[in-house]
């Protein structure tokens, strides 16, 4: 028997071992890097989103009350939580004058909608002031946030503006631009209405004469 037939199953076997401590090496790194990541994503800020809602809700009197319901979600999975601890609202008419009053919402209160259907309307009922809200990808926000404006009204014109939610912890802030139509019909019918009737204003409502609906809320 030739000193070959004595080296071959060895040298299969240092191969076998070879190929076996470099595929436990690869394992290893891959199971260690995938680790690192997960450890990195949860330790991540939170890539909050906020979408507008289709509908936002208007009652005018004495002063104005806005009905804003966003959806605030977090795109990714991350132990750091979420907190808006404050929102704000800011209109402006489209071409008024600097002597023109300007809107001063503030952020009022928290409230729900309920549905009756004998008289097919819609009941407010009022939850809390305003509260920190805690934004998780387990648990996404849809709060009815109430915005008052004092010593104003809505004329008939475009109002273009932003909601603006601030981020705990000096995380800066959340901005998404809104517009909000209002015809002399529509001061009527807040005039009608009184304070306590909110309407409707729906964004992107089909209308006969436009092709492509409008960005903004209207009536």
């Amino acid at each position: 028997m030739s000193s070959s037939d004595h080296t071959s199953p060895r040298q299969g076997r240092r191969r076998l071992d070879g190929v076996h401590l470099w595929s436990t090496t690869v394992t290893g790194a891959a199971a260690l890097g995938i680790a690192l990541f997960n450890l990195f994503a949860l330790q991540a800020e939170p890539q909050t989103d906020v979408t507008l809602p289709q509908v936002v809700r208007i009652a005018q009197g004495s002063e104005v009350w806005l009905y804003l319901q966003p959806t605030m979600s977090t795109r990714h999975r991350t132990e750091t939580v979420e907190i808006i601890d404050d929102a704000r609202l800011q209109l402006h008419r489209t071409g008024a004058s600097p002597s023109e009053p300007v809107a001063a919402f503030y952020w009022d209160e928290v409230g729900s909608l309920s549905y009756t259907y004998d008289t097919n309307d819609l009941t407010y009922q009022r939850i809390a002031d305003p509260t920190p809200l805690l934004v998780t990808q387990d648990k996404p926000q849809q709060p009815l946030l109430v915005f008052t404006a004092e010593r104003w009204a809505f004329r008939p014109g475009e109002y273009r503006g932003t909601l603006t939610l601030q981020r705990s912890g000096g995380r800066g802030t959340i901005t998404r631009d809104l517009c909000i139509r209002i015809t002399p019909t529509t001061v009527n019918t807040f005039r009608s209405g009184g304070q306590r009737k909110f309407f409707e204003f729906r964004a992107k409502r089909p209308h006969p004469t436009r092709e492509t609906p409008t960005p903004c809320y209207e009536h």
